[in-house]
């Protein structure tokens, strides 16, 4: 990256968030759209079950609170997992909004939360390579350039945690969604079998949440059951029981 580049690609992603999360004048507050910022945590310091960020995941992290910063973010979502939680760390203290907890495997009760959030809301949803595209389609968008796994289905490239997508989503229920990229360039190559420097293992299993890290879920009355369901258009893959089971991927 040439010397001014990255400053140049906040600056040009701070004007854009600003036309995507203002709106327009006349509107009522009722009617304003909910934006969902949507990303696969930072890079990761070591192959462990639940590492901390690197070095160049930490810079990441920063690089994505001096992007939303001024975004008007009123919603912090992340996995149970470390590098999720870090990735949003300095947002959440930029803006003052707590990051709220929700485990990974809890994809149709997360998307429950985002499609109850009230008009004019914008949430930042950090999650992993298999968790953000099937949320971006469950709240009506599109993900592109996926890597089929045999055991995860469609997910982001191993090597790929600079894609930063936005879905708006109108009181009408209708849905944009653009992608951007943020921090340094990451490469988005096919590395399917490599896992990530041999990390491809599968989280460990939920603990259940401390006190108020579901405080977003306890205001929902569930109206039907839970059920994790495969995007649209996606087949079955090598093990169903996992991916039905919403395991999260790195």
């Amino acid at each position: 990256m040439t010397p001014g580049t990255g400053a140049m690609r906040v600056a040009i992603g701070a004007c854009l968030l600003t036309v995507i999360t203002l709106a327009p004048a006349g509107v009522r507050a009722a009617d304003r759209p909910v934006t969902v910022f949507l990303l696969r945590h930072a890079e990761p310091a070591a192959t462990k079950p639940d590492p901390d960020l690197a070095p160049a995941g930490q810079r990441r992290a920063e690089a994505l609170a001096a992007l939303l910063g001024r975004s008007g973010v009123t919603h912090l979502y992340a996995s149970e997992l470390q590098r999720t939680r870090q990735t949003l760390g300095p947002l959440a203290r930029r803006t003052g909004v707590e990051v709220q907890v929700v485990p990974a495997r809890a994809g149709a009760q997360q998307l429950q939360v985002l499609r109850a959030l009230p008009a004019g809301s914008v949430a930042v949803v950090c999650g992993h390579s298999n968790t953000v595209p099937r949320l971006v389609e469950g709240l009506g968008g599109q993900v592109h350039e996926l890597v089929d796994h045999p055991d995860y289905g469609p997910i982001m490239a191993h090597t790929s945690f600079d894609r930063l997508f936005v879905v708006v989503r109108a009181g009408s229920g209708s849905s944009q969604t653009l992608e951007l990229r943020y921090g340094s360039p990451s490469s988005d190559g096919d590395t399917r079998g490599s896992g990530h420097d041999g990390d491809e293992v599968e989280d460990p299993p939920a603990q259940g949440a401390g006190p108020g890290e579901l405080s977003a879920l306890a205001s929902l009355s569930w109206a039907e059951p839970l059920r994790e369901e495969p995007p649209r258009g996606v087949g079955v893959h090598a093990d169903p029981g996992r991916r039905a089971a919403g395991l999260a991927h790195p």
